[in-house]
């Protein structure tokens, strides 16, 4: 084990940890992340949109393929992949309705999974749905 000595080591240390740190969670809670499709990310709709049945939840893409189909999945009552196109600069988004967490919930953290073949990658939204499940 080396020894950390100085003011300049403590300091590299410092910012070695704390980058750890941040890149070991940011995935797990993050609204957007960067991926070989590009920029993915989802939000609850104007903050607080809720459907019926679930959330709903808008799905971005930034920086992504140029006019190329993608797909958005998510846990929710009838919300089977919803295809959207991006434009010329790779940018694109749709809106997936009825979104609940994994466990069926209106409220917590949903996994949406975007498509663009041939990858496919899991971006999370915070969602805020408590009432009218199927009123």
């Amino acid at each position: 084990m080396r020894r950390i000595t100085g003011v300049a080591g403590v300091a590299a240390a410092v910012l070695a940890a704390g980058a750890l740190a941040l890149a070991g969670s940011a995935p797990a809670y993050a609204a957007t992340v960067v991926t070989p499709i590009g920029t993915v990310g989802a939000e609850q709709y104007q903050g607080a949109y809720c459907d019926d049945f679930g959330a709903d939840v808008l799905v971005t893409v930034t920086g992504g393929r140029p006019s190329t189909t993608y797909t958005a999945h998510a846990t929710g009552f009838g919300t089977g992949p919803v295809a959207f196109t991006t434009d010329a600069a790779g940018a694109g988004s749709v809106r997936v309705h009825n979104v609940t967490t994994p466990s069926g919930s209106g409220i917590g953290t949903a996994t949406v999974l975007v498509s663009a073949s041939p990858y496919t990658t899991a971006v999370t939204a915070e969602i805020n749905c408590p009432g009218n499940k199927g009123d």
